[in-house]
């Protein structure tokens, strides 16, 4: 027993084999199962988030995962939180009532009466598990009282800098905000328009947005030639202003024939 206890401290830990609690149980009855097992289980002050089970049948290691399942029905039946245990068991039975056909690696086994013996050994579980469940270790902290001193102080009294040996605690960069001493609202302003006042202003801004769009995609072409240039300065001295207001508010939908086209005007 102490060897197989040191083994599982050089193993797992000290802190593991310090809430191990030795286990047995055993059947001679040869119309139900016969088996002996021995080994070690957790106690209610072992606390970890997986199942640990170190499972040897007949000197061989192996994996039973009805007998692991049950075990762990004990434990989060008894115990809060459903604390997942530390199990380390040794059955010894005839060679025959072990199935090893069950997986092609051979590491899980299945077992004659293989009920019977997880009943038999879920309750002698159960049983440790419910007794040792009173005698639970709880870890305190010292609170120690406040000096009377610095409670009595000014509010307005200002902090003492740290001494030269510590290091100041990080702020993280999610947590850092750009700002500054003069303007602690922050500069958004310099990225934001005012907006105009009246629907007068807003007409004039978007015919100026609709002015450089137009100036962008038909941009003027300054020709070679002298007579394209009289031409187009003869159409710009002869052209309608009412008829280029018109022209300027529609927009164009698409040929309706040979000869003329859809224009869509103020919309």
């Amino acid at each position: 027993t102490c060897s197989r206890l040191d083994a599982i401290r050089s193993v797992y830990g000290a802190s593991v084999a310090r809430d191990l609690m030795e286990i047995e149980a055993a059947d001679e009855d040869p119309s139900r199962s016969v088996f002996d097992m021995d080994g070690f289980i957790s106690n209610a002050n072992y606390v970890a988030k997986k199942t640990t089970m170190v499972l040897f049948i007949n000197g061989r290691l192996v994996e039973c995962t009805a007998l692991k399942r049950a075990i762990e029905v004990v434990y989060a039946a008894t115990l809060p939180k459903a604390s997942k245990p530390f199990i380390y068991m040794s059955i010894v039975l005839p060679p025959e009532h072990v199935d090893v056909n069950v997986h092609p690696t051979k590491r899980e086994v299945s077992l004659l009466n293989q009920e019977s013996i997880i009943d038999n050994i879920q309750n002698e579980v159960e049983s440790k598990i419910t007794n040792c469940n009173t005698t639970r270790t709880f870890h305190t902290q010292n609170v120690y009282p406040s000096t009377p001193g610095l409670l009595s102080g000014s509010k307005d009294t200002q902090v003492n800098p740290s001494p030269p040996g510590t290091k100041s605690q990080k702020v993280p960069v999610n947590k850092m905000v750009r700002t500054d001493s003069q303007d602690p609202f922050g500069r958004l302003h310099a990225y934001l328009q005012e907006k105009p006042s009246g629907p007068h202003g807003k007409s004039a801004d978007l015919a100026a947005v609709r002015s450089a769009v137009r100036q962008r995609r038909n941009p003027k072409e300054t020709a070679d030639l002298t007579s394209v240039q009289d031409l187009l300065n003869d159409i710009d001295r002869n052209t309608h202003s009412g008829m280029l207001e018109i022209v300027k508010h529609c927009t164009y939908i698409g040929m309706a024939d040979d000869v003329f086209a859809l224009l869509q005007h103020n919309t």
